[in-house]
């Protein structure tokens, strides 16, 4: 297995090499997932993710591990919890998710490409620095729940926020081609509409983002930017 005490200045080309000999990465992750606050388990580039087979990670608890520079691309996320995570520079494009909780982790760099956040998924206290939240198929999932999660100089494009709440979350971040989902759209689909409450968008930019009507912002701050009423349905923001 690779060395614990890697020191953490390796390059991101170093922490995956030292993986090439190990063929057994669930074995791995399965022992090393309980670190603790000061002495952090170290799975720094364990390379899980495939862009050719989907492979899982299932049912298991981490607590205090640093993922930094891991790969879990193409994977599927089923009941997991992670507490106290780093996730810095982590590939997580195409992941898929159910019934995960994620508590007071830190999202530094990481790239969700074509990523969706899943279903039924909880992030508590969770810090997204600089991350990549796009692309094509990009979802912040449905039925997910952010409680004081901070969003900070994140990438936010192409996605149709519905049946997704955000609860005493902070927005500085650029949105682009972003649409909130409003009653209508909840309806035909049999979810509800984007929910925040308590949150704080006045330092992000908006760039073509579509508030449908029905979407709920309860006493949440918006941008202070100008936007104009289109369709008799929404209020649009246009790119600047």
């Amino acid at each position: 297995m690779a060395n614990q005490d890697t020191n953490c200045d390796m390059t991101k080309t170093e922490l995956k090499s030292r993986w090439k000999f190990e063929n057994n990465f669930l074995s791995i992750i399965k022992a090393n997932c309980q670190g603790e606050e000061h002495n952090a388990r170290d799975l720094k580039g364990i390379p899980y993710g495939d862009n050719r087979n989907r492979n899982s990670l299932e049912n298991i608890t981490f607590k205090f591990v640093d993922f930094s520079f891991a790969s879990f691309e193409n994977c599927n996320f089923i009941g997991l919890s992670f507490a106290k995570c780093i996730f810095k520079d982590v590939d997580f494009s195409d992941l898929r998710q159910w019934n995960c909780k994620f508590e007071n982790c830190l999202f530094e760099k990481a790239n969700f490409n074509n990523a969706t956040l899943g279903v039924k998924n909880d992030f508590r206290g969770c810090i997204f620095l600089q991350a990549k939240l796009k692309g094509k198929y990009f979802s912040f999932g449905e039925f997910n729940l952010f409680d004081s999660c901070n969003f900070l100089h994140c990438d936010i494009r192409s996605a149709w926020i519905i049946a997704t709440r955000f609860e005493s979350c902070v927005f500085e971040s650029i949105f682009k081609n972003v649409r909130f989902s409003g009653e209508v759209e909840a309806k035909i689909s049999g979810n509800y509409p984007a929910t925040l409450t308590n949150c704080n968008l006045t330092k992000s930019i908006f760039r073509d983002v579509e508030i449908m009507d029905g979407a709920k912002f309860e006493k949440t701050s918006l941008p202070a930017q100008k936007h104009e009423r289109i369709n008799n349905d929404r209020i649009y923001y246009r790119s600047t």
